[in-house]
């Protein structure tokens, strides 16, 4: 299994935190939690994942919430890998976490 996250990333007055779980089986777990002064939201995504090269395919089954990734139900959203992290691209990377 991979993990990869993007912690505290500033959007206006939020702070968001992102999870991305790689499982070994194929399947993917995204987890983004977003929170400020006023209160806390999350988001969830499940699917599946391959790799070619340096290309991670996700395709999304199922979201719960509103996630600021672009992840869609029944679509697959393709991601960079550069050493040890993930370019999304729109400014979004997450890194593979260490143990």
């Amino acid at each position: 299994m991979r993990i990869y996250e993007n912690l505290l990333l500033p959007v206006d007055e939020w702070y968001i935190t992102s999870i991305l779980c790689l499982d070994d089986d194929g399947s993917f777990r995204f987890h983004e939690k977003w929170s400020c002064y006023a209160g806390s939201t999350d988001g969830n995504a499940k699917g599946t994942w391959s790799q070619t090269d340096d290309v991670v395919m996700l395709e999304t089954v199922r979201i719960e919430g509103a996630l600021r990734l672009g992840l869609v139900e029944g679509q697959k959203f393709a991601a960079f890998e550069r050493d040890d992290c993930l370019d999304f691209r729109n400014d979004f990377t997450m890194n593979l976490q260490r143990e």
